[in-house]
């Protein structure tokens, strides 16, 4: 099931700081798959684009894993989980890249699929999967997020 991707370049604003729902999805995710926190909220531009990255809204993470065929297999696990419909849409997961992918990928809710990025728009790739939250999930207090990832199967 498609849903519409809030974050058309251009049209968003900056946060003034963490969104709480987000810090709790980083936090479990973690927790869950041992990832590490590349970072959240930040107010910048696009690698090489003239709008606000997602990271500003503080709706969107970036995490890290390690070498380790393990470690690729937890983080493709992990990207499973996040675009089973279910989970998608209750946790408010609205695009996902995958930088370690050849080529590189993204999910989006728009498109409900993965589309690879081989002319290097993803940009340089690495060990670590760019999660963006909606902007409703994203806002929600940790607790509340964490009623929303308990309510759902692993």
């Amino acid at each position: 099931m498609t849903r519409t991707y809030p974050y058309a370049p251009g049209q968003y604003e900056a946060a003034t700081g963490k969104q709480s729902g987000l810090e709790e999805f980083s936090y479990l995710c973690r927790r869950r798959w041992r990832f590490r926190n590349l970072g959240t909220w930040v107010v910048r531009r696009m690698n090489g684009k003239p709008y606000l990255s997602v990271h500003a809204t503080g709706n969107a993470c970036d995490l890290g894993y390690g070498s380790t065929l393990r470690d690729r297999q937890k983080a493709l696990e992990a990207c499973r989980w996040f675009t089973r419909p279910d989970v998608a849409t209750t946790l408010g997961i609205v695009a996902i890249h995958d930088y370690s992918a050849n080529p590189p990928r993204a999910w989006r809710c728009d498109r409900d699929a993965w589309q690879g990025f081989a002319n290097g728009e993803l940009g340089a790739g690495g060990r670590w999967l760019h999660v963006e939250l909606a902007p409703r999930q994203g806002s929600l207090s940790r607790k509340d997020y964490r009623k929303l990832w308990k309510s759902l199967p692993r």
